[in-house]
């Protein structure tokens, strides 16, 4: 097997290394376990998600305060809400000419609620033996790494050129 990392590579380089390896690996098992139940409740995690955004944000929506909240792109946004409204879920109401009053149909709450079970099933056991306290460490963590990335987006050099680490 190559060696991931040359001669001098500090510990905390490569404690870095795995600590992103194993959060990619709990993603991955994650993603694949939902996948494995997904069709029980009929929703992509991805749909899941924008259907819970419109549920708790209120108001006429702009695609562009759906994307910003969910941290996806407005065109996501607009494929997603089509698939939802075309399979019964939501309706889009027209508020003006920028925004949408996305309206909840009985059937998008009961998918909701059933993946709401799925995900929180799936959670509350991947988190057996873990205590409170770990939990509200690993997220400070997690922020705190996803706070270095998004500064580290912010600062990104033109496409093609290396990180200046």
């Amino acid at each position: 097997m190559p060696q991931l990392f040359s001669n001098d590579a500090t510990p905390r380089e490569i404690l870095a290394h795995d600590a992103m390896d194993a959060m990619m690996r709990v993603q991955r098992q994650h993603h694949r376990l939902i996948e494995q139940h997904r069709g029980s409740v009929g929703l992509h995690r991805s749909q899941y998600r924008l259907l819970m955004a419109v549920a708790c944000m209120d108001g006429p929506l702009s695609q562009r305060e759906i994307s910003d909240h969910l941290g996806i792109t407005p065109a996501a946004v607009s494929r997603t809400l089509t698939t939802l409204e075309e399979a019964g879920l939501i309706q889009k109401l027209e508020a003006d000419g920028r925004r949408n009053e996305i309206v909840i149909l009985p059937a998008g709450q009961a998918q909701i609620d059933r993946t709401q079970r799925l995900f929180r099933g799936v959670d509350n056991r991947m988190f057996e033996g873990v205590d409170e306290d770990e939990l509200k460490t690993l997220t400070a963590i997690l922020e705190r790494i996803r706070e270095n990335l998004e500064r580290m987006g912010a600062e990104s050099p033109a496409k093609g050129d290396a990180i200046d680490l």
